[in-house]
C-alpha cells in the first residue's frame, strides 16, 4: 500500500511540474521541505520511479528484459511507466522529452516488440 501512496505521490508532483511547464523546481523542493526530503532528488528521479514500479509489479523490468532482451535501458523505462499507467505528458516529463517525441518511441517500441496494434501492445504490458 505505501508504494501506491509513493506511486500516486509522485504522478501528483509530475502533474504539478507539468503545470508549471516543467520548470519549477520550487514547488517540487517546498513539498520535500514539508516532508523533510529532497522531492526533487528522491521522487521524480527517473531511477527511483523505476525502483518503485519494479517493486510494485513484481520486478517488471526483469520480466520486460527476459522476454525482449534486445530493448534499451530507456525502452524498458518507458515501458515500465506505461506500465504504471503514466500519461504521455507525464512520461514526457519525467524523461525530458517532448510529447511527440514519446509518441514516436511508443510507437517504435510497439513494432520492435512485433505487436500489430497499440492496444495489443498496451494489454502485453499491463499484464505482465
Amino acid at each position: 500500500m505505501i508504494l501506491r501512496e509513493r506511486l500516486t505521490t509522485i504522478k501528483k508532483l509530475t502533474h504539478v511540474c507539468l503545470i508549471y511547464n516543467g520548470s519549477n523546481k520550487k514547488i517540487v523542493q517546498q513539498y520535500g521541505d514539508i516532508l523533510d526530503k529532497n522531492m526533487e532528488e528522491t521522487y521524480l528521479n527517473l531511477e527511483n520511479i523505476i525502483q518503485v514500479i519494479d517493486l510494485l509489479y513484481d520486478n517488471f523490468t526483469q520480466k520486460i528484459k527476459d522476454n525482449f532482451p534486445k530493448l534499451s535501458k530507456r525502452e524498458i523505462q518507458l515501458c515500465a511507466l506505461i506500465k504504471a499507467d503514466f500519461q504521455v505528458n507525464e512520461i514526457a516529463a519525467l524523461m525530458s522529452n517532448q510529447e511527440d517525441s514519446i509518441r514516436t518511441m511508443k510507437v517504435r517500441l510497439r513494432t520492435k516488440m512485433m505487436f500489430s496494434c497499440q492496444d495489443e501492445f498496451i494489454s502485453y504490458i499491463q499484464n505482465l
